[in-house]
């Protein structure tokens, strides 16, 4: 709540000497007692002498270049003044008297800390009104070329006498702000600004947690706005937005009255904003690319809104967004495109963010949030009550778009889908859909796989050998996004299997010249993700689709193509694996063969060498001592294993 800006700092290195006479009369005046009566204040006005001095021993402490010695006696002056009982008074005066951005920042901090340090809340009726009226009154008359770290510290001066005073001492706060408006700009961006502040200082959920006093004051005001002002303030942000939409104009205020707009929806009557005049303007103003991003996060807040789930039914129904965020989506990336299981798949399909870079974050978290909205409204209504049907046929109506955010090359905006998946995934699942209802789910959960293989692709440029900071989070991005596959395949594992079978196959019928390397690490990833809780009849079963799939890993050319990664992780899935070879020992030679050659234990690469070997001796302790009742197989993994050990002797 006590920054020293850096603007003052720099103008008063500038505005006073480095060696100049602490001021005398703020001396004098600040170790005084309230009764003494001869300091220049008490006799009606600071006089010219003392208001240099004063304002010569602010600007000396906020001069970093000043004599040490000067600007001690300066501050210590300055302290005694903050101190003194009426000291507030000669800073008001200060305050209104002054030119020095400098001296102006100073007075009103030294006003703050009288409110904040309690000293303000024992003023008297008429001193409380003395300096209401008085800020009111330099309010009014601030120029609209007044610098922005002055104004913000009036703001925040003002929600802190508010937070004492509002409503018992200053009721009419908001209508005689309200009543400013007409009179211009600079009062427009103040009015703005004191409402972000009141949001940031005193209601939002953070500054209202920080103790018991400071939530039992934001409910008081907030009570108190409710029942005597909130409606008014709603319509001036309305008005000073629709003067935006005719005129073209002042769209720095515009967007600071959606921003206000949005801080405020969580606690007011919804209906102020979600009505027929507001939510056009909104609509109109996410297409704008200047106010897009604010409006979307008014809309959002509408969204999540919370109510109980036949009402937030209603609610959603009410805004009725999907078409409108069907058209600015396809406004910025184009008609959003589905695709089965088998379609774009190929390389333009599988390229980093395809179809998705031109989404925004904004747009992307507004869809993602009535996703999510919808999702808790269908879970948690009775499937026998209509609201519960209706509420899926929206979810679903909206998912690609859900999916087309996902999509996104920026990771920021692609990452606002992954919470609701998450929960959709689980909801679906925790269903236990029969295989009739889980058909009405199955285009959703194909396009997903389609679109996280996508965002699961790295970069061309990728650098595994000394991955910057982006890169790191990719890696982090990617772990998210490896455990929403194996979400799609924990609710309809026959999808997931298929899916990355005939993209396998693909892949492993091309030459690896014609492969990029992303494509090829991210099919051996997949493939590597489906292990996890696999059963053990999967292994056993010669025309299973994991079977087929390892069978065409054992015969691709993968294991030769030449980029690390894609080397590493081929041998990996050999590996995790294993009790495939045992089930299949007809397969083993072909396992074993490349760890053993120039690809695996002899690679030119140091990292994959190592690997192997690694990876080998747990390959041949899964093989050399097979599962019960698998013998045979051990003993064919058993040769083959010794005749890998006599080419490593003889290699050696």
């Amino acid at each position: 709540r006590n920054p020293r800006p850096c603007e003052a700092q720099r103008e008063a290195s500038r505005s006073s000497p480095a060696h100049a006479p602490v001021c005398p009369e703020v001396h004098r005046y600040s170790s005084q007692s309230a009764t003494v009566r001869e300091d220049p204040y008490t006799r009606g006005a600071m006089d010219d002498s003392s208001r240099e001095q004063f304002e010569q021993a602010v600007l000396l402490q906020f001069n970093q270049n000043a004599d040490a010695s000067y600007r001690a006696a300066a501050l210590a002056s300055l302290e005694q003044l903050k101190r003194a009982p009426e000291g507030w008074r000669f800073c008001l005066e200060g305050l209104v008297q002054t030119g020095h951005n400098e001296v102006k920042f100073w007075c009103l901090q030294a006003l703050c800390e009288l409110v904040l340090h309690g000293r303000y809340a024992t003023f008297g009726p008429d001193d409380a009104g003395q300096l209401q009226h008085a800020l009111f009154s330099w309010l009014e008359r601030t120029p609209a070329t007044e610098e922005a770290f002055i104004k913000n510290k009036l703001a925040q001066l003002l929600v802190l006498m508010l937070e004492v005073d509002y409503p018992e001492r200053w009721a009419g706060f908001f209508h005689r702000l309200l009543a400013f408006l007409p009179q211009g700009e600079a009062v427009v961006d103040l009015f703005l600004r004191i409402l972000g502040t009141l949001h940031d200082e005193a209601l939002s959920p953070e500054s209202a947690g920080r103790s018991p006093e400071k939530l039992a004051v934001a409910n008081r005001v907030k009570d108190a706005m409710r029942l005597q002002s909130i409606g008014a303030i709603v319509e001036a942000l309305f008005a000073i937005m629709v003067r935006t939409a005719r005129t073209g104009e002042h769209v720095a205020h515009c967007k600071l009255a959606l921003q206000v707009t949005r801080l405020y929806v969580p606690w007011i009557d919804i209906a102020l904003v979600a009505n027929d005049s507001f939510l056009p303007l909104l609509v109109e103003f996410a297409r704008h690319e200047e106010l897009h991003e604010s409006a979307c996060g008014v809309l959002t807040e509408l969204v999540v809104k919370g109510m109980e789930p036949a009402p937030k039914l209603a609610h959603l129904q009410m805004l009725n967004l999907a078409p409108t965020l069907q058209a600015l989506v396809e406004q910025r990336v184009g008609p959003s495109r589905g695709a089965p299981v088998g379609g774009g798949m190929d390389d333009a399909g599988m390229g980093n963010g395809a179809g998705g870079d031109g989404i925004t974050e904004a747009l992307a978290t507004l869809v993602c949030a009535l996703a999510v909205e919808l999702l808790a409204v269908w879970e948690k209504l009775p499937a026998s009550e209509p609201g519960s049907a209706q509420a899926s046929e929206r979810l679903h109506a909206i998912l690609p778009l859900v999916l087309c955010a996902l999509e996104s090359d920026d990771l920021e905006t692609s990452h606002t889908a992954a919470p609701f998946l998450h929960a959709y995934l689980n909801g679906v699942r925790r269903a236990n859909l029969g295989s009739a209802e889980l058909q009405r789910h199955k285009p959703a959960l194909q396009r997903t796989l389609l679109a996280l293989t996508r965002r699961l692709c790295y970069r061309d440029d990728y650098s595994f050998a000394e991955p910057d900071e982006a890169e790191e989070e990719f890696q982090l991005y990617r772990k998210d996004l490896g455990t929403l596959f194996k979400a799609v395949a924990r609710v309809d594992r026959e999808c997931a299997l298929a899916f990355t079978c005939e993209l396998l196959t693909r892949t492993a019928e091309r030459p690896p010249s014609e492969v990029p390397f992303a494509h090829a690490e991210v099919v051996l990833f997949l493939l590597y993700l489906l292990g996890e809780g696999l059963p053990e009849a999967a292994f056993r079963m010669e025309d299973s689709a994991f079977a087929r799939m390892l069978v065409v890993v054992c015969a691709s050319q993968l294991s030769a193509y030449p980029h690390r990664a894609v080397q590493l992780l081929f041998f990996e899935v050999l590996v995790r694996y294993g009790r495939f070879f045992t089930a299949h020992p007809e397969y083993v030679a072909a396992a074993l063969e490349p760890m053993c050659d120039a690809r695996g234990l002899h690679n030119a690469d140091s990292e994959v060498r190592g690997r192997v070997c690694y990876l080998l001796l747990r390959l041949l302790k899964v093989l050399l001592v097979p599962p019960q009742g698998q013998g045979a197989a051990g003993a064919g993994a058993g040769s083959a294993a010794d005749s890998a050990a006599d080419g490593l002797a003889r290699d050696a």
